[in-house]
């Protein structure tokens, strides 16, 4: 158990915890959805961890244009990502638990300043979109998802 926890501190040293890991590369699809919070004829929110290092993000829908997908994702705490995970699949009989331990976690991860651009027909990464500037925080539920932030991006498939 020591050498467990000495290596998962390790591994984080390794990395900027800012930065998305270097196997989120365009062409590429290297994530597993761990679990799927809420969808839009595919997942709209979801823990996802990418197979090559264990990474664990948040991906949160941002926009939609036509089979293309922009989400905000976030770095994932693996502790916090577990405790949830494991709150969820437990159960509970209070139907609003569920989304209030979901949006506690959402206020645990770390935002990263890139969206993640997916080609949902793969799904495949288009690419890492650089944030400069500050983007609506609210959820894909209530922003309009129709595009208009490609446009506004200057993305073009």
């Amino acid at each position: 158990m020591t050498l467990l926890l000495l290596y998962e501190s390790a591994k984080r040293l390794l990395y900027d915890p800012m930065t998305p890991c270097d196997h989120l590369k365009a062409g590429s699809w290297p994530l597993q959805i761990e679990h799927s919070f809420n969808s839009l004829v595919t997942f709209a929110d979801a823990l996802v961890s990418c197979r090559q290092c264990q990474r664990q993000y948040l991906l949160e829908l941002f926009d939609v244009r036509a089979h293309e997908r922009l989400f905000r994702i976030s770095a994932a705490d693996p502790e916090l990502a577990a405790g949830l995970l494991h709150n969820l699949t437990r159960g509970s009989c209070d139907l609003s638990r569920a989304d209030a331990e979901f949006s506690h976690f959402k206020t645990q991860c770390d935002r990263l300043d890139v969206l993640l651009w997916i080609d949902g027909t793969g799904p495949i990464i288009s690419g890492l979109v650089p944030v400069n500037a500050p983007l609506p925080q609210d959820s894909w539920q209530t922003l309009a998802c129709d595009g208009a932030w490609f446009e506004k991006l200057g993305l073009r498939s």
